[in-house]
């Protein structure tokens, strides 16, 4: 009697074979649109190739994470969410149809699917239930990014290969965005390194977290061409980090990068104090690159980093938060619904904060902490906070090197979190995917110790 395997593997031929048959009469379809042809047999062939090997999706997404504002198909699609629609469709056919794998389903991401539910049900109580509904819908295809992250990555390698995809995408997104800058001609303290249409700031967390990575890389592999390619691509990111000028990436990539470092200075011997010296000086040369390279812009970036420590510099958000917590106040269980923040904040402009003069500028919360409570409320905050202690057990649990790794990025999301709303981002949810994958593999990695890292 044959196996249930040997019929899903009937059905994969079969599968290929028609969209073999298919392929060259959609190309043709396209023959008087050349470039629309050459793209969609491109994407056919991608779209095949995902189908029975869905990692190959998940790589790809991770790769267009740094580019996602150069995917932007309209308001509301990107290119990353069509291509994690279909990924998604290829991992329950391949694995689930297929070859019934279990599912990989932690304690974790039930506590990140009933924050997804009570943010759905704050649509019923929100001011702008439209704008509610679309930021229930961007976190649902987050915590399905999560989903696929926890069920693909069961590997050490195909770890290393996400922070690979994402450090590829790193490299583009900087060249890009060195290409804006310096054809701008513009030297300026308003020069600030990003994609055209990108924020800065969310370029210089995406370049720390590309930092992050490859550290990681250069500590973990033997190979000494590939430790040399990834340093030099970590002193490329640091490079753009400083030119975005995100005074919140550069705080949280301070302080990750202790975190990172910590376990090598209390461990204390050769192999460590070589790493901890090379890792140094990367940042040292970048920074004196810069002060020759960019003459002109030495004192428009000293002035920003000094401004870090002024009080000055935090008047505007200051006053945000202020309002943040009258509207908290007004509304401590529920909150005000999910995205609403900027919608009920016009009621608080007579409030003496100084608010009057530029109200537009206001209506981002400009923290993620402030962001939950105000909007989802004190059930809502306790469930996020809860969401982010697991995480915290789950990346204890392993190895070393990992360990440390995974605490450095946690923590420099959780810093920039401080300053910006980016838990609607997907580099946010990427962290944290990496995080709930490691459960799948990090308690085997005992190869490398943090004592005894290869150099």
């Amino acid at each position: 009697m044959r196996s249930y395997t040997y019929y899903p593997a009937r059905i994969e031929k079969l599968i290929i074979i028609l969209i073999l048959i298919l392929l060259p009469g959609i190309t043709l379809r396209f023959l008087s649109y050349p470039t629309i042809g050459v793209i969609l047999y491109i994407g056919s062939i991608w779209a095949t190739i995902v189908l029975f090997y869905p990692i190959l999706g998940l790589l790809t997404m991770v790769f267009l994470i740094p580019l996602e504002i150069l995917t932007v198909l309209s308001s509301s699609a990107t290119l990353i969410k069509i291509l994690g629609l279909w990924t998604f469709l290829a991992w329950l056919l391949h694995y689930k149809i297929m070859l019934r794998e279990p599912l990989r389903i932690s304690n974790v991401f039930w506590l990140a699917l009933i924050f997804c539910i009570w943010a759905w049900a704050s649509i019923l109580w929100s001011t702008n239930q439209e704008a509610s509904l679309s930021r229930f819908i961007n976190l649902a295809l987050l915590i399905g990014l999560y989903f696929l992250i926890t069920n693909l990555i069961d590997s050490n390698k195909r770890f290393e290969l996400v922070l690979g995809a994402y450090i590829l995408g790193c490299f583009i997104c900087g060249l890009l965005a060195t290409k804006t800058f310096l054809t701008t001609g513009l030297f300026s303290s308003h020069s600030r390194m990003s994609l055209t249409g990108q924020n800065p700031n969310t370029m210089g967390v995406i370049m720390a977290l590309g930092t992050m990575f490859s550290w990681y890389l250069f500590s973990k592999t033997k190979g000494s061409l590939y430790r040399l390619i990834v340093l030099v691509l970590s002193m490329f990111f640091i490079y753009v980090l400083i030119m975005s000028q995100s005074r919140g990436a550069w705080v949280a990539f301070i302080i990750a990068s202790g975190f990172y470092s910590w376990p090598m200075i209390k461990k204390i011997n050769f192999r460590n104090i070589l790493i901890l010296i090379l890792l140094i000086a990367c940042v040292i040369i970048v920074i004196v690159l810069l002060s020759h390279l960019f003459p002109q812009m030495t004192p428009f970036l000293q002035k920003r980093f000094l401004s870090i420590f002024q009080s000055e510099s935090l008047s505007t958000r200051s006053n945000i938060w202020r309002v943040g917590i009258e509207m908290w106040k007004d509304n401590p269980i529920f909150g005000v619904g999910l995205n609403n923040f900027h919608w009920v904040f016009n009621k608080y402009l007579d409030i003496p904060f100084g608010l009057t003069r530029y109200p537009g500028a206001y209506r981002d919360p400009h923290n993620v902490y402030l962001c939950i409570i105000c909007e989802l409320g004190l059930v809502g905050f306790t469930i996020f906070v809860v969401m982010l202690y697991s995480f915290f057990t789950t990346l204890r649990k392993n190895e070393q090197l990992l360990k440390t790794f995974m605490t450095s990025i946690f923590v420099l999301i959780l810093v920039v979190g401080l300053k910006g709303t980016i838990v609607w981002s997907k580099y946010y949810w990427l962290v944290l995917g990496l995080i709930g994958a490691s459960l799948n593999f990090g308690k085997q990695l005992d190869q490398f110790p943090i004592e005894d890292i290869p150099v």
